[in-house]
């Protein structure tokens, strides 16, 4: 019996525990995922007490670690046994995290060995990613994938609210490696949530015997898939700028201030989960059509700001903001499960996070130069880059012509 015949029997008890784990594991692991780098700067700080630069090369590294790896990842995920990926990245991860306690604790953990430690631990991180996006359509059927996803996206949005609380619960000065240890827990959680799904399933057995040219060349002709990974790796480093540098800057020299932009950041959870409670009950007959289009919202929080610097306005802004920005993750996340082949799925999940993470920091240091040369133009320029991004795709037929997989099966039924 496949996995995705074991979760079919939904009846049965099996197939209700495959569905328990399953979403249980991506919650924790999402928890984990956006409480990594404040528990991480909170203990060097408290341990170390470095100055910026040491901070960013102990964050940086956790980052360097999973985009070298995730190329890689995605290929050696078709290739092995869920649950042994689950075991061995989670495990890992976990005492990643351990190892960077003790030294804590000890009293001998310098810059260096704890960049190497969080390198090590971006590496095990990146194999899960690409996993949870192509082990879903293994075990829902497509007209129910769009839900799924809708669900998940509303488990990122509580844990992108409740990661940085827990980091700032669980990481004392007084006992800094509390917080690794909690976030080696929860890796370890995300690990033994894989033991049901102890089998090779089908679409894994084909993928042994995909080559790495051939994964290559079969995701080269999907023209949709590279122009919209193409496009968001450029309208995602324009939005990290935005937050990261422009908004920032920006915000700290008026009256918004750092206490204003923070809580202007926390709006995008509440249309992030706008967005994927109506995402769990709509479809569309063009998914990535609307999806693109909802994707100019993100320009939002940047049209405010340029406008009048207002922490209320911001705040505003940000909600539509993280509305599009849902809509679009969970019709892209959709469209990859049901139109690219399974096994190829973890290539091209790969792959599209690898741009992702690639494109941020080039963002961050091309909109710090130029907020240095424009000051507050700089908005005018990320604006502009946002849109039109964001729009080029819809240039594709292959984008315009997608279709709802619920569509798509309502259309077979009649």
């Amino acid at each position: 019996m496949t996995l995705k015949e074991r979760f079919h029997s939904s009846r049965s008890a099996q197939g209700q525990n495959l569905l328990y784990a399953f979403f249980f594991s991506r919650g924790v692991s999402l928890l984990a995922e956006y409480m990594a780098p404040l528990v991480i700067a909170y203990c060097f700080q408290f341990s170390l007490g470095g100055n910026a630069k040491q901070l960013s090369i102990v964050v940086a590294a956790r980052t360097i670690g999973m985009a070298v790896t995730l190329p890689i990842a995605g290929f050696v995920i078709g290739r092995i046994a869920v649950c042994w990926i689950f075991l061995i990245s989670g495990f890992c991860a976990a005492a990643s995290q351990i190892t960077a306690a003790l030294f804590i604790a000890s009293g001998s953990i310098t810059t260096s060995m704890f960049a190497i430690v969080q390198a090590v631990n971006g590496v095990s991180a990146a194999f899960t990613l690409p996993l949870f996006t192509s082990l879903l359509p293994l075990i829902a059927p497509a007209e129910k994938l769009r839900r799924a996803n809708s669900w998940i996206a509303i488990l990122r949005s509580g844990a992108m609210v409740a990661g940085p609380v827990v980091a700032g619960l669980v990481v004392t000065e007084r006992n800094p490696a509390m917080g690794l240890y909690v976030s080696a827990a929860m890796y370890a959680a995300t690990a033994l949530c894989g033991i049901p799904m102890n089998m090779t399933v089908s679409q894994t057995e084909k993928s042994a015997r995909v080559s790495l040219a051939s994964s290559l060349g079969t995701l080269m002709s999907f023209t949709w898939v590279w122009g919209i990974v193409l496009s968001f790796a450029v309208v995602n480093a324009a939005f990290a700028g935005f937050q990261s540098v422009a908004g920032l800057k920006i915000a700290l020299s008026t009256s918004i201030g750092k206490t204003g932009w923070s809580t202007a950041l926390s709006a995008m959870a509440i249309g992030m989960v706008v967005g994927g409670l109506l995402l769990s009950k709509v479809s569309f007959k063009r998914p990535l059509v609307v999806g693109l289009i909802c994707s100019l919202l993100m320009a939002c929080p940047m049209i405010a700001l340029m406008l009048h610097p207002s922490a209320v306005l911001l705040f505003i802004a940000f909600i539509p903001c993280g509305f599009g920005t849902e809509v679009f993750t969970i019709v892209w996340q959709t469209a990859l499960q049901t139109s690219v082949p399974g096994r190829f799925l973890p290539a091209a999940s790969s792959l599209d996070t690898f741009g992702s993470l690639v494109a941020v920091p080039i963002g961050v240091i091309i909109t710090g130069s130029a907020y240095d040369a424009s000051g507050a133009k700089t908005l005018i320029y990320l604006i502009a880059i946002v849109v039109l991004f964001t729009l080029a795709p819809l240039l594709l037929p292959s984008v315009r012509t997608m279709h709802d997989s619920e569509t798509k099966t309502e259309s077979a039924m009649k």
